[in-house]
């Protein structure tokens, strides 16, 4: 991939990919540098401020994940896979009604999605929203 880079420093792709493996081998930092090179060189590609957020999000940083998270959605990225990670960031962040309001927006989108069923679940447990949560885990147990 460097020596992609090398031939074309201005394919976007190739940073983005740089990215992706740089992850996958754990080195979340250098990753972060290759996909914010991609963000410049295009702004309006939701994978990019995505695969920033989810760097943040496994160094357990949920603030500068949720950031970028949210950057994403507001270019569309309107994906269950997207929307449960910006749920999961609120609701460890003890943003417990803006967590139930994203996994909502998962199911939305895929009610047969069991994860969102459970992160719900999750989000209405610690509003001590007992029944809710009770009934969100049943039905992610059904899904499962």
């Amino acid at each position: 991939v460097e020596e992609a880079i090398k031939i074309d420093p201005a394919y976007v792709g190739s940073h983005n990919l740089k990215g992706l493996i740089l992850n996958e081998f754990g080195k979340q930092e250098e990753a972060r540098t290759s996909f914010e090179q991609a963000m410049r060189m295009d702004d309006k590609d939701p994978d990019f401020p995505y695969n920033i957020g989810f760097t943040y999000y496994e160094e357990r940083n949920y603030e500068k994940a949720l950031e970028y998270f949210l950057k994403a959605e507001s270019l569309g990225e309107n994906t269950v896979t997207v929307l449960s990670k910006i749920g999961n960031c609120y609701d460890i962040l003890g943003n417990h009604p803006k967590a139930v309001e994203y996994h909502s927006k998962c199911l939305a989108l895929d009610a047969a999605d069991y994860g969102s069923y459970y992160n719900r679940g999750l989000a209405y447990l610690s509003m001590e929203a007992n029944e809710e949560a009770k009934n969100d885990f049943e039905k992610a147990l059904t899904l499962d």
